[in-house]
């Protein structure tokens, strides 16, 4: 049979080839409209090849979980291909052509395999998430080498998702609601820089390492970590998780490794195997209980660690595994120490107590490094052992308080200096010859040291609670309480009166500092030294009882030379005379030099006008044969310009403070055989009033109470009482 094509029948098939052709080109789309349904079964397959196929109709497959696509939708092509956010039983990529991601979320229940060229989910910010309910559901690894990783990506639902080896990254968020999460062994998880969020459980036994910039990952849950946790690669990652986090990380190189962003533990935080390490500013703080088991805590100087929580136990410190903190700061509640806390950094208390004495612990405080010290934001202090190993020259160091601290000068042969603070408790080696709570302060500061130096400036803190009712704060002063079977002696700086600052809201403190020359020296031995000197192991005592300030010279009263502690004595002091000591005589006698200054005037009413709280005359403790004697004169014009004012040298009248308060004593046991009208000081002893000299009025000596066991010499008057 023949054919015959007229032109009309050519025109009409090439119409329809043409037909044809278009159609494979423009319909590329899965097109679905109400009422037609779709059923896949789980092995069914919808290949989407054209660039720009979608799903869509007036009920389009996918655009929500209730039309989700059943079994699995390939998108394939060799060259650059959109793919379009559908809900999806399983998702697979084919063929060498860039995939880029329309933005939206793509949900995955199933797999997701990932076939053949890059993909794209960064240019249109797309969203990833696996919500698979059930199961194991694993998380494929997008990354650098194909692709750049995820945007964001979204782990919901209660199904378990897990990692596969190799590498994930996130550029953006990451966030993991439903089921619980794991990073596996092998498999290194790189999450983005926007805030990421976990509310449930995540182990990671791989590499877990945090965001740059203002990355972070907020965890609601727990953290269980066998491999390596990264707190951020780059500054500014954060971290923070009200869960209990586990390390438990024993394989090599395993760990929890800090950022300089923040890492916040806002329950416990255990260390059951394997590294912890904070390098110079990384940071971290922990609200519940920080614990180790095994595993080493290695903190560089510059580290950050912060307790932050209600009541805590401090972490102790052991140089077989956790040397010492960077710097360490303590917020909330009180804290309790666990063991010896060594600190190379700086020290920040801004909440409760810290205690390193509770029950029968004993434990010490450190201060590593002579650039470490210690700040308060209130009035809290640590109740125990505080030690300084390292010290610099001039700089001033807080110990247990805000207001006890000290300066010191020549710290060359300095080891430490350790200061044993408790609050209403008596001093260590205080007993009944050296201790009176009704007029020292019930605050024990024992003082330990090795090696020797000196001090420039001493505070010590005392609250309201430790002081008696009737102690005059303004009376306090420093002693040396240095055994307890002999008696406290006064701790100077010779030359310098102590500063009081009373105690109310705040702490008071009693301060005594110079900037002269004279020190408090630090010795070895024992048995106190000198007044100026501390030896190892003695209580830093503050007192209100009179000072007893002992001549060491022959010499005018008002010189201050004169006096042991090169002070004057006030109306405060309790003055003992162990040399010739003499006032209101306006020459150079007994062996001593003219005195410019005005004499005591003790004309003024009340205590102001007293020289002394007592007055003391014995005989020389090192040589009892050396004159020992008080001389009053009235040579002194200066005291009364009209020369119609009697002149007086006295005790206190009333008001004494001590035994010996209001008193004049004369206890020499050796006979007067000089002459105090006169100018040697040969055989003087005891109390010798002068005579009127030339046109000046007749001396007067005033006491509350005279007690006299030894000589007294009157040719003035001898006033007694009021």
């Amino acid at each position: 049979m023949r054919f015959k094509l007229t032109t009309k029948g050519i025109m009409l098939a090439a119409a329809v080839v043409g037909s044809l052709f278009c159609s494979e080109l423009l319909a590329q789309n899965f097109t679905n409209n109400t009422p037609g349904t779709y059923a896949g079964g789980p092995n069914s397959l919808i290949r989407m090849r054209g660039a720009n196929s979608i799903f869509d109709g007036t009920a389009p497959l996918g655009a929500s979980a209730a039309t989700r696509i059943a079994g699995t939708v390939e998108w394939s092509r060799a060259t650059a291909q959109n793919v379009q956010p559908r809900w999806y039983v399983n998702l697979r990529t084919e063929l060498a052509g860039v995939k880029t991601y329309s933005a939206g979320t793509t949900y995955i229940s199933g797999v997701y395999t990932t076939n053949g060229g890059n993909r794209n989910y960064t240019t249109n910010s797309t969203t990833v998430e696996y919500d698979a309910t059930t199961g194991t559901q694993l998380v494929a690894a997008e990354n650098t080498t194909n692709g750049g990783g995820y945007y964001n990506l979204n782990l919901a639902a209660a199904g378990l998702k897990e990692t596969v080896t190799g590498v994930t990254v996130v550029t953006n968020a990451f966030n993991h609601a439903g089921g619980n999460f794991a990073n596996v062994l092998g498999s290194t998880l790189n999450l983005g820089t926007a805030a990421g969020t976990s509310a449930s459980a995540i182990s990671n036994a791989g590499t877990f390492n945090l965001g740059g910039g203002s990355g972070s990952l907020t965890s609601t849950s727990t953290f269980n970590n066998t491999g390596t946790f990264n707190a951020g690669t780059a500054a500014g990652a954060f971290f923070s998780i009200t869960g209990n986090f586990t390390n438990n990380s024993s394989g090599a190189g395993g760990g929890v490794y800090g950022n300089s962003g923040p890492m916040i533990f806002n329950a416990d935080f255990t260390n059951t195997d394997g590294a912890l390490e904070l390098d110079n500013a990384d940071s971290m703080a922990v609200a519940g209980a920080f614990t180790r088991a095994a595993g080493t805590l290695t903190f560089t100087s510059g580290s950050r660690f912060g307790y932050i929580g209600a009541a805590q136990t401090l972490l102790g410190n052991d140089p077989a595994f956790f040397a010492r903190y960077g710097n360490l700061s303590l917020s909330g509640g009180a804290k309790t120490a666990g063991g010896n806390i060594n600190v190379s950094g700086m020290y920040l208390q801004v909440g409760s107590e810290t205690d390193m004495a509770s029950g029968s612990n004993d434990f010490i405080l450190s201060m590593d490094t002579n650039a470490s010290n210690a700040f308060y934001l209130a009035n809290n202090e640590v109740r125990g052992k505080f030690r300084r190993t390292a010290f610099l020259t001039n700089n001033e160091y807080r110990f247990n308080n805000a207001e006890t601290k000290i300066i010191y000068d020549n710290v060359a042969s300095l080891t430490n200096h350790q200061l044993d603070v408790r609050q209403a408790t008596a001093p260590q080696n205080a007993a009944a010859i050296n201790f009176d709570a009704a007029e020292d302060v019930n605050r024990r500061v024992y003082s330990s040291f090795a090696g020797t130096g000196t001090i420039r400036s001493l505070r010590v803190a005392y609250e309201t609670a430790d002081i008696a009712p009737l102690i005059v704060q303004a009376n306090l002063r420093f002693a040396e309480i240095y055994s307890n079977t002999n008696a406290d002696q006064k701790l100077v700086i010779i030359g310098e009166q102590p500063v009081v600052t009373p105690s109310g809201a705040n702490f008071g403190h009693v301060t005594m500092s110079t900037s002269g020359s004279n020190r408090i020296s630090l010795i070895a031995g024992t048995g106190g030294g000198t007044l100026a000197e501390m030896t190892n192991n003695s209580d830093i005592l503050m007192t209100s009882a009179p000072n007893v300030i002992i001549s060491v010279i022959n010499g005018r009263w008002s010189n201050p030379a004169t006096w042991d502690i090169g002070i004057v004595p006030t109306a405060l002091d309790d003055a003992e005379v162990q040399t010739v000591v003499w006032t209101g005589i306006d020459q150079a006698v007994f062996g001593g030099a003219a005195w410019p200054n005005d004499e005591i005037n003790g004309s003024t009413a009340g205590d102001a006008g007293a020289a002394a709280n007592s007055i003391s005359i014995v005989n020389n403790a090192n040589n009892p044969a050396l004159p020992s004697a008080l001389v009053i004169g009235n040579q002194d014009p200066d005291m009364f310009p009209t020369g119609t004012t009697e002149r007086s040298f006295r005790s206190r009248l009333s008001g004494g403070t001590g035994p010996n308060g209001a008193s004049v004593r004369v206890l020499t046991t050796t006979a007067n055989s000089g002459d105090g009208e006169g100018t040697s000081a040969t055989g003087l002893f005891g109390l010798w009033i002068r005579g009127k000299s030339g046109a000046l009025l007749t001396p007067s000596f005033g006491a509350g109470t005279l007690i006299n066991a030894g000589s007294i010499t009157n040719n003035g008057v001898l006033e007694i009482g009021e």
